[in-house]
């Protein structure tokens, strides 16, 4: 009778005691770093990719329900806010909270890294002007026309610059990008509010479905 060898025919580890042997034995087998690597060749780390669904801005599902007697500079971060309360929705995340960089699921098959303005562009031009309800809303519409968005059409990531003025009584008038201002504020929190756990395993899930699909 042919005694079946348990051995790995590289390394000669032996799999004879291991009650699943087989299952072992080609596991070892399949390793990236092979067991008869010649020394000084490089370690190739092995990350397991978390098996989490991430969406992308795009496929967000939102329905308008905004409080009433918020400022006209909240209401974007509050539906920023709202939208990423539910766990189903995280489609970014800033990895490190010190860095302008986020990594972003803009549609099915594109992920890509943008600074914190880039960022609120795309959330922008594919959850804001698409999901909220501008319906009864012309002073919010005049107040983001001078914040250079068009609700009508897609914004260029355009937004004014600060500067100051007098009027014609002489008081001195500040024009700033409020807008702009408070949406970096309500990114930044929010990714103070995730833990170091969550942030890197949506940065890898994002990671491995942009290798996949490139």
């Amino acid at each position: 009778m042919q005694v079946i060898e348990r051995k790995c025919p590289k390394c000669h580890k032996d799999y004879s005691r291991t009650v699943n042997w087989v299952q072992s034995l080609e596991k070892h087998l399949a390793r990236k770093n092979p067991c008869d690597s010649p020394p000084g060749t490089k370690y190739i780390r092995e990350l397991k990719v978390p098996d989490i669904h991430v969406p992308s801005l795009d496929s967000i599902v939102w329905k308008k329900s905004k409080p009433s007697g918020l400022l006209h500079c909240d209401v974007g971060p509050w539906v920023l806010r709202d939208v990423f309360s539910k766990r189903e929705n995280i489609c970014f995340v800033q990895p490190n909270i010190a860095k302008n960089e986020i990594i972003v699921k803009v549609s099915k098959d594109r992920v890509i890294t943008v600074t914190i303005d880039g960022f609120i562009k795309e959330f922008v031009n594919h959850v804001f002007l698409k999901r909220f309800d501008f319906t009864h809303e012309e002073h919010l519409r005049a107040w983001l026309r001078d914040n250079c968005i068009d609700t009508d059409s897609e914004w260029d990531g355009t937004f004014p610059e600060t500067s100051i003025y007098f009027d014609e009584q002489g008081y001195k008038i500040k024009i700033e990008p409020d807008f702009m201002i408070h949406m970096r504020r309500a990114i930044r929190a929010f990714s103070i509010m995730q833990t170091s756990i969550d942030r890197y395993t949506i940065k890898r899930a994002l990671i491995h479905f942009r290798e996949d699909s490139a």
